[in-house]
């Protein structure tokens, strides 16, 4: 896995691209096989915010390192301090920041001067992020890596994840490890949550839910995950269908449904 685990990236860096590959194979089993990118450029569109990630890993306080004339009370605020953060998440503010936070303290300085940190303090904690977009082409030779997609001729990726599972995304893809992705200290670590039902299958009707090549049960399962995909959240839950049956196609079975998804668990008060 050279593009995650490629010499001199930084623990954050490798987390943002784990990351990214989860999101973007969750936009991709989410719909349809016939509805997935079947070339370089339809998987750059269909991919295009998945491929993009802000992570809240910069401390407000050493943004106020470029400023001058900040009130102790200010520089000192709880609410600008990385208690939240893993100390080996937290990065230098990108070139851009500073010259944004120098333009909004010109702004904002007399009203903080005179005790009004509210605005100022909302504001700067929405910006202490470093924001990545990364190549289409970086994230699908990454997946191609990973088997998740295939090759073909001069070794170019010729299968998007067409017939790509949610069993095989979890199966190949590094585990995802915690990033701040929104501002101040609401949450720790994403948590993997399950909702599983099971109903018996009659006898005799297992031909049926299949369907030829398995057909039936593909349409079915595109459909719940299509519902699903619905959900604004921040990662819709998979599904994924079972069939179990006990002693042959003519014989009683059960049907498995399993809904995966993340969660940010919250800090209690």
């Amino acid at each position: 896995m050279p593009w995650v685990t490629e010499a001199g990236l930084s623990l954050v860096e490798r987390r943002r691209r784990v990351a990214v590959l989860h999101q973007t194979c969750s936009a991709i089993v989410a719909v349809a096989p016939q509805q997935r990118p079947s070339s370089l450029g339809a998987f750059a569109n269909f991919t295009r915010s998945a491929r993009k990630i802000s992570t809240f890993t910069v401390a407000p306080s050493a943004l106020l390192r470029h400023l001058d004339d900040v009130p102790a009370e200010l520089a000192n605020h709880p609410e600008l301090q990385p208690s939240c953060v893993e100390p080996s998440l937290l990065e230098e503010p990108p070139a851009i920041l500073p010259h944004h936070v120098r333009r909004q303290w010109g702004i904002q300085k007399e009203s903080v001067a005179k005790g009004y940190f509210t605005t100022f303090l909302r504001w700067i904690k929405t910006i202490a992020a470093v924001a990545r977009t990364y190549s289409a082409e970086e994230v699908a030779e990454a997946l191609a890596e990973l088997q998740l997609f295939s090759l073909g001729v001069n070794r170019e990726v010729a299968d998007f994840g067409r017939d790509m599972s949610e069993a095989q995304m979890l199966e190949l893809l590094p585990r995802r490890e915690h990033l701040p992705l929104r501002p101040g200290c609401k949450q720790h670590a994403v948590q993997v949550h399950y909702f599983v039902r099971t109903v018996p299958m009659p006898a005799g009707c297992t031909g049926a839910f299949l369907g030829k090549g398995g057909s039936a049960s593909k349409r079915l399962t595109s459909q719940l995950q299509g519902i699903a995909a619905k959900v604004q959240v921040f990662s819709p839950p998979a599904v994924q269908l079972r069939l179990h049956s006990f002693g042959g196609h003519t014989k009683l079975g059960t049907v498995q449904l399993t809904m995966r998804w993340y969660r940010f668990e919250r800090t209690r008060p």
